[in-house]
């Protein structure tokens, strides 16, 4: 590959991150607002990740859920992957009745809550669920 060429694509992912795909474990999150108007386009239901930067179990989650290349992909396909930080949403906060983190909602594509999950969920169980709810429940 030519030095143009590799210093072109360089500057392209750093003034440019959405270009870059997402890897394999790797959840294309976006900001709520993006996200629910994605959902609403594009007809799918939305995964709403209310976190901490300080929360352990955010964390873990991250690692042992999210970063499985089968829920990562799955996420990305059927539903609109949206993070929220507590810390600088509490408008979002108080709308959603969020009393800790992680708190996972599922919203329909028009916004209209379906349910949620308040803590750590394992893989497994996780999967099940985002199926159901990417499923069209």
């Amino acid at each position: 590959m030519s030095k143009k060429i590799f210093f072109f694509l360089l500057l392209a992912g750093m003034f440019f991150p959405g270009w870059a795909r997402a890897g394999a474990g790797e959840i294309r999150w976006v900001s709520y607002p993006e996200g629910i108007t994605r959902a609403a386009q594009a007809d799918r239901p939305a995964l709403v990740l209310f976190y901490s930067r300080s929360c352990r179990v955010c964390g873990v989650l991250e690692k042992k859920v999210f970063s499985n290349p089968e829920i990562a992909g799955y996420i990305n396909t059927n539903l609109i992957p949206i993070r929220v930080d507590i810390s600088r949403a509490e408008d979002l906060v108080k709308r959603y009745r969020i009393f800790g983190s992680p708190t996972i909602y599922f919203l329909k594509s028009d916004s209209t809550p379906i349910d949620f999950i308040a803590g750590y969920v394992e893989p497994d169980r996780f999967s099940n669920i985002i199926h159901y709810v990417g499923d069209g429940i």
